[in-house]
């Protein structure tokens, strides 16, 4: 048995100088988003091959080592078709990339020790037909010899294209990894692969991809069984699954506790209904994530972003939001045409950052956001498609990274043209913005105990005005207020209402006219009139009133209605209405006011531009509001009275 590394002879015309799928999951970035596409492949790889048979998790252990060469097979083989690349080059006076990676690649042969990423997992069957090479359904062959082709055991396989297996020679300085198993019926199989350029060795060209095996009339084999017990016990495996062995990982410039987290990260980001639902167990040099201790792992990521003074990625910032929505979110679960059964969870509070719902494939891998950009509220939301149809037409249609989906993709004739794709694509994206949009509206039956209206009402784009005009008034449910307390009064602000004639003027040491937050306990500000007797300003006292319910708006078209409740109510009103951003700033957008209603008092009010007068409340009050153009902004209220 000749043991070595094998590249068999290229016959076509040209040099084929290409990456050869390796660039597509390449990343130099020094952060978590490195190995993003790299633990995505490595994982899903796993995930289709579990052993449903073993009522346990699947396991997945990254580990990183420094092995001692010799420990390692023969490599003069590979160094010699890398060397004839450069030659190539040379001769062709082609200094490109080919060359540049080529040279690095041969010093870092003569190295005496290499690091090792190794890849493991548990619980799955291994990696199949190592014996029987011929055999249509071996998994060895579509892994190690076929490109863009891949044996998947079931619909719902999270690999479809075959091209993933690139990502861990893209994370490898030498392009070169092993392969290892023990399948479930008990055979060990064991294969180089390094995927590296042309080469021209004694005048001959070589093709780019070589293997280091068995070596027999002129074609190449894995080793398997008893021919495994001539090598390093680094290759020893005695469960069943499979081994990958990243040669030189291009993570030099990371400490070993970086590489850890930020492996963790991406792993979590991407697989963590798996890991929620007890169907995945990661284990990274030593430290396990696995069901009950995800909520703990969450605390180490930020820890271990506080403690390096990293900025927090926004994907574990979106993960944490997902798994809000997964235990606290209200779940909506039906049956849709040409997916079938679908579960929507939905979730808001203060801290919710965007308007995303996660699209997470069944078996539990995260595929993409989708942004609702018209929903009223920032909301989190997580969808899953468990039907099926769905599931097969999903997956389908997904780009080669599991990162999209591409309705122009060749697919089964029965899923029709890329029209009909895409029609059938937007049909489930139209179901899960629906029920998000519903989710975020705000409707005047919400009871908002507000502390200073930090958290302002979202008026509905054009899009979304659907609203029956005959449904404008909302209903009213009148709530007995409770003592005020701190949580349910407002902050201190000052009020500029020079549109009706009259400026409000911040006392020494308080905030500036403009701001935005209301008077906890309402104090007086200085507001400067004309006296008719002098020429000089006197000074009225106002005051900002404090929500005890409210505020909600519901708009249709040009008209809103204002529903709120206030702590002071022996007093005559007014209410200003600015535009403000969603942080809070005013940004001039708001429409004039041309009528006002006292539903309560069935009077008429007073208004010029956005401030209404007259206002006499008295319990919760209903104000219609009609404006000379449709709002596009949020909307915040200031009331305040003046003695």
């Amino acid at each position: 048995m000749e043991k070595k590394w094998f590249f068999s002879f290229d016959n076509a015309v040209g040099e084929d100088f290409s990456d050869h799928g390796t660039e597509t999951f390449k990343n130099n970035n020094d952060g978590a988003e490195k190995f993003k596409k790299f633990a995505r492949e490595m994982v899903q790889n796993s995930i289709d091959v579990k052993n449903e048979k073993i009522d346990e998790p699947l396991v997945v252990e990254f580990s990183l080592f420094e092995v001692d060469k010799k420990d390692l097979p023969d490599f003069a083989d590979l160094a010699e078709h890398i060397q004839g690349t450069v030659d190539l080059c040379l001769q062709k006076n082609k200094l490109n990339n080919a060359y540049n990676t080529s040279r690095k690649e041969l010093q870092i042969l003569k190295k005496d020790k290499f690091r090792i990423l190794k890849i493991s997992d548990y619980n799955t069957v291994g990696i199949k037909g190592s014996t029987d090479l011929d055999a249509e359904n071996s998994s060895w062959k579509g892994l190690v010899y076929n490109d863009g082709d891949s044996v998947k055991s079931s619909s719902d396989s999270l690999g479809s294209h075959g091209l993933g297996k690139g990502a861990a020679f893209a994370m490898s300085n030498l392009r070169t990894v092993f392969y290892n198993t023990k399948d479930i019926d008990g055979n060990r199989a064991l294969e180089g692969v390094s995927r590296q350029y042309v080469s021209s060795i004694n005048g001959k060209k070589k093709f780019y991809k070589g293997y280091y095996g068995k070596y027999e009339n002129d074609n190449i084999y894995p080793f398997v069984n008893d021919e495994l017990k001539e090598f390093s016990d680094i290759f020893d495996r005695s469960a069943p699954g499979s081994d990958i062995y990243v040669l030189e990982p291009d993570v030099s410039y990371l400490s070993d506790e970086h590489i850890k987290w930020y492996l963790i990260e991406s792993v979590v980001c991407n697989f963590f209904v798996a890991i929620r639902d007890g169907a995945l167990e990661l284990k990274v040099n030593g430290t396990e994530v696995n069901q009950s201790r995800l909520d703990s792992i969450i605390v180490m990521l930020n820890n271990f972003y506080e403690k390096n003074n990293l900025e927090k990625s926004d994907e574990l910032i979106a993960t944490e939001q997902y798994l809000k929505a997964l235990d606290c979110g209200d779940i909506i679960e039906e049956e849709l045409k040409e997916y079938g059964n679908i579960k929507l969870w939905l979730y808001k509070d203060s801290n919710t950052k965007w308007k995303n719902v996660a699209i997470i494939r069944k078996n539990g891998m995260f595929i993409k956001n989708i942004d609702v950009k018209y929903a009223n509220q920032k909301f989190a939301g997580v969808v899953i498609v468990q039907g099926l149809e769905g599931v097969e037409f999903l997956k389908s249609i997904e780009d080669p990274n599991h990162m999209d989906f591409d309705p122009s993709r060749d697919t089964p004739e029965k899923y029709g043209s890329t029209d009909e794709k895409q029609r059938r694509l937007n049909c489930f994206y139209d179901w899960i913005r629906n029920h998000a949009k519903n989710f975020t509206k705000i409707i005047s039956e919400d009871k908002f105990t507000l502390s200073g209206m930090e958290d302002y009402i979202q008026m509905p784009s054009e899009e979304e005005k659907k609203y029956n005009p005959k449904n404008i008034e909302p209903t009213v449910i009148k709530v007995k207020p409770s003592k005020p307390s701190k949580s349910r009064v407002a902050k201190k602000t000052t009020v500029d209402n020079s549109e009706d004639g009259t400026t409000l003027v911040s006392p020494a040491g308080g905030e500036t006219p403009g701001s935005h937050i209301p008077n906890p306990n309402p104090k007086e500000t200085n507001n400067p009139k004309e006296d008719e007797n002098s020429t000089r300003k006197s000074f009225v006292k106002s005051y900002v009133a404090s929500f005890e319910l409210g505020p909600v708006i519901k708009h249709n078209d040009n008209d809103s209605v204002l529903v709120f409740e206030i702590t002071e109510t022996d007093k005559d009103f007014k209410l200003k209405l600015c535009a403000v951003d969603e942080d809070g700033n005013e940004n001039g957008l708001l429409p004039n006011i041309i009528y006002a209603y006292d539903v309560n008092n069935g009077v008429e009010l007073e208004c010029k531009r956005h401030i209404v007068s007259g206002l006499k409340c008295q319990g919760v009050m209903k104000i219609i509001i009609k404006f000379d153009e449709p709002i596009v902004s949020c909307v915040k209220p200031i009331i305040y009275w003046e003695e």
